[in-house]
Parts: C-alpha cells; structure tokens; sequence
C-alpha cells in the first residue's frame, strides 16, 4: 500500500522503534534519576512504549481506557519515582517530551499525505489524552508518598525536639534540683559550699533557659504575612552560630500563598541548620527571588564541603534533612539541587513554580 493511502496509525505505526529510540536519549539527556538509575529510564521507555500502542490503538477505533491493571503498571512508576528521589520537573519534562515527539510523528506522517487536517488534529487530542492519563495516574501515588514522607518527617523532627527536651532540660532541671538540695543542707550545716551549689544552679538554669530558646526557634514558623527575611534572621540568630550571615529577599511575598513561603522558610531552615552544623563555614550566603511565576534560593557556604558519594549517599538516605529538604520542595512541584567541592564550599539550590494566587484568594 503507498503511504499516500495509509491511514494515520498506519503511517505512525514503522516510525515508533526511532521514536522510542530518539525518546531514550533525550531523556537521558534530562539527567536526575533517569541518568543515575537504569531501571528507572527502563520502566520510563516501558511506559513509553504502552502510551505508544493505546495512542495508535485508540486511532484504529478501540477506546482508550485506563484499566486496573494499566493503572497499576503507571502508578508503580509513580512510586518507584518519588522513592528514588525523582523530581517532579524532570518527570514533567519527560512526560511533556513524549508528547512533543509523538506530535511532531503525527505532523511528519500528514506530510504528502491524504491525512486530512482534521484527522491530524483529532490525533493530536488523543495522543494528550493518552499521555497525561497515564502521567496522571503515576503522579498521584508519586505526590501520596511524599505527602507521607513529609508527614513522617514531621513526626521524626517532633521526636527529635521532644529527645532534646528529656535530655537537655530534663537533665539541667534535675541537675539544678540536686545543687539546691545541696545547698540547703550545706546552708543547715554552715558549710561555705553552699555558694558553690547555687552557683551550679544558676548554670544550670541560664543553660537551661539557653535550650528552650533554641528549641523555640526550632519550633517557630513565620507568622501569616511575617516577612521570610526576618523569620531567616531570626532563626540564624537563635543558633548563635558563630558564621557569617548574608542574607537577601527580593520580590513581594504577596505573589506566593502563605503555605508555599511556610514550606521554603522550613527548607531553608533546615539548609542553615545544615551549615551551622556541619559545615565549619566563616560565611554561608542565602538570596532568595520571588518573582510572580516562580521562587528560587540559593543558598552557599565556604565550609568544609561534602564529598560526591557522601553526598549522593545524603540525598538518598531515609533520615530527615537533605531527603526532607528535596522532598518538601518537590510536593510543590518544585525542584532542589546539591553541589559541592570537597574542602572549599556547598551549594543548595532551590527552584517552585507559584501557582496563580492573590492574597484576596483566601
């Protein structure tokens, strides 16, 4: 049969091993999961592949529908994603450069053809029915584990604070009980220790009232319209750590709900947190942009830095702090990266889409 007669589907049909072909290296090419997991870059061509036949069988008249047993195969990718640490936006660009390809086939097949206009068009709408059905599906369990992920790291970081509570104050309160004992028995003995013990108490207490105002700042999050600049500050002056703070906001918070500034103020947070702890820095730099569209914050210290494996080890691990990071981050469909040289810096780097918002919304 000449091309000339062949229907759509049968003109697409000889074209998809290129495609799929074409489409692996592309997305290899995005880089993020499908670079360091082969696995995941074989079920991504898998799913692919299945999107493919439904896209070409629903041309030849069979309705295309998401069975349970489809639904399953497209939300076990989801999972598979969310527990690799996939990001949202590289399963974005993924998905939305399987559809570019598979229109841009439709468009070359119409090509000197007798396709009509019209079927072309009619291809078009089922190729993004096809495509964001399945992408669908693989999304919500993607954004149902890190839902819970961040639930449990909410509850991990509750189990934390309330360990520091029975350690550190528990103990200093205990410790201050004993010496004021000690002092009234030394007061009822006449003994010059007496001053010695109330000494030991006052110590105990200023250490005291030091952790509580730690654990507060752990425990705070700007207030509705509080300005994340001086929610940053305020935290970095709590730790009394004795690096640099060089902090920049630009851009009106107005642009962004409330939520999505409560969830960048939680990783930023934790990424100074990070700093003052681990990285030995004179010097850590934050700049965060609110534009309308979109919020991005670097943050970079001149610490000690992390090594490659250890830092791929960190963004893989199951703990809180990177993982909770990069998680918060991508349940608002926004994407965080680390980099560092090992013995001269490290650098956070956060990027989230804001959704059309105003503050007359709420």
């Amino acid at each position: 049969m000449s091309e000339l007669h062949l229907s759509l589907p049968d003109a697409l049909e000889p074209r998809t091993t290129d495609l799929l072909h074409e489409y692996e290296n592309r997305v290899k090419a995005i880089g993020g999961v499908y670079s360091r997991h082969p696995q995941a870059l074989s079920e991504c061509l898998q799913h692919a592949r299945l999107i493919l036949e439904n896209f070409l069988a629903e041309l030849r008249g069979k309705a295309f529908s998401l069975d349970d047993e489809e639904a399953s195969f497209s939300t076990r990718i989801g999972s598979y994603r969310a527990k690799q640490g996939a990001s949202k936006l590289d399963c974005l660009r993924a998905t939305e450069l399987l559809f570019e390809m598979i229109a841009t086939a439709a468009a070359q097949a119409c090509n000197g053809s007798r396709i009509s206009t019209d079927e072309l068009i009619n291809a078009l709408l089922v190729a993004h029915r096809v495509v964001w059905t399945r992408a669908n599906a693989a999304s919500i369990i993607y954004d149902s584990i890190l839902l819970k992920r961040v639930h449990e790291l909410d509850m991990s970081e509750r189990r934390r604070l309330a360990r520091e509570i029975h350690d550190r104050i528990g103990n200093s309160l205990s410790l201050a009980q004993r010496n004021l004992e000690l002092h009234e028995f030394y007061v009822n003995d006449g003994s010059e220790l007496a001053g010695k013990a109330i000494g030991q108490v006052q110590s105990a207490l200023l250490e005291t009232a030091a952790t509580v105002r730690h654990l507060i700042s752990d425990l705070r999050l700007p207030r509705h319209g509080a300005a994340l600049e001086s929610s940053l500050k305020a935290f970095a002056a709590a730790s009394e750590s004795n690096t640099k703070l060089d902090l920049t906001v630009s851009g009106m918070e107005a642009w962004a709900p409330p939520e999505y500034l409560e969830e960048i103020f939680l990783v930023l947070r934790e990424a100074l947190r990070n700093v003052f702890t681990h990285a030995k820095a004179t010097r850590v730099t934050v700049r965060v942009d609110i534009e309308p569209d979109d919020i991005h914050a670097v943050v970079r210290d001149n610490g000690v830095g992390i090594a490659p494996e250890r830092l791929a080890e960190l963004t893989r691990s199951q703990r809180q702090g990177i993982t909770g990071m990069i998680e918060r981050t991508q349940l608002l469909q926004g994407d965080l990266r680390m980099t560092s040289q090992l013995g001269r810096w490290t650098m956070m780097e956060l990027w989230v889409p804001v959704p059309d918002w105003s503050a007359d919304d709420e």
